[in-house]
């Protein structure tokens, strides 16, 4: 009976270490990035797809063409975050600017500051997607049509 217990246990041990769950595929998973960049340096260098399989490890051509396309479009989308975030800080200080200078002026001096403020304001609304669409209703457009509704 002990030996069958330990044989279990054995088992148990096994099947906790099955190989999806295994620490190779998560290093695996972790060298990856580093395999992507490697073959986009290889294709950068002008190697087809088939020596960059072989040299950076993919079962094919076409794992070696998807590497590179998903880490591609990973950079491309930080590198449009990164400039995203860079425009709302720049439009933010200048809003920060302008108010600024309308807190200080005589209410006739604030027309000029005013006057940059709302392209200002204008742009982060479409930068940071803060505006209805056109096609979407707005609780104006919404009102409207349900006085109108009444009305008829």
């Amino acid at each position: 009976m002990a030996t069958r217990q330990h044989d279990n246990s054995q088992n148990h041990a096994q099947s906790a270490y099955s190989p999806r769950e295994s620490q190779p595929s998560v290093s695996h998973d972790m060298n990856a990035r580093q395999r992507a960049e490697q073959a986009i340096q290889l294709r950068v260098l002008g190697y087809s797809y088939t020596e960059i399989a072989k040299r950076c490890g993919y079962r094919d051509p076409s794992g070696a063409r998807k590497a590179i396309k998903t880490l591609r479009d990973r950079l491309l989308l930080d590198d449009v975050r990164d400039a995203t975030a860079l425009q709302a800080e720049r439009i933010d200080r200048a809003v920060r600017e302008c108010m600024e200078w309308i807190e200080q002026q005589p209410t006739k001096d604030r027309l000029w500051a005013l006057d940059r403020l709302v392209p200002l304001l204008k742009r982060q609304a479409e930068l940071l997607g803060l505006d209805a669409k056109d096609d979407a209703p707005t609780a104006a457009q919404v009102v409207f049509n349900v006085v109108g509704a009444e009305a008829v």
